[in-house]
């Protein structure tokens, strides 16, 4: 399943995020727009779906996930989430 997060519009270049839920609590940012989709859905940023992350939330995040599962490393995403939509996955 594809959850795309809407991000409240603070001036950033990106405004959603689609992330791969593959039921292992981790997803990884597939897409990103309206702009920079070649700076976070790289195959490096991940989503910590175990973390709060509806309206409101500031999603918790990595780029090394090695280092997150070994010492639980994250950041928190400088935008709130504005809503969250589920969506069909595209393969």
């Amino acid at each position: 399943m594809i959850i795309r997060f809407y991000f409240v519009d603070c001036g950033q270049d990106f405004l959603w995020w689609d992330v791969k839920d593959d039921g292992r609590a981790v997803g990884e940012v597939v897409n990103a727009g309206p702009f920079q989709a070649w700076a976070w859905a790289d195959g490096k940023h991940f989503v910590n779906l175990n973390e709060p992350h509806g309206a409101g939330d500031r999603l918790a995040t990595t780029d090394d996930l090695q280092r997150s599962s070994e010492t639980g490393y994250t950041m928190m995403l400088n935008y709130p989430v504005e809503r969250v939509e589920r969506l069909e996955d595209a393969a």
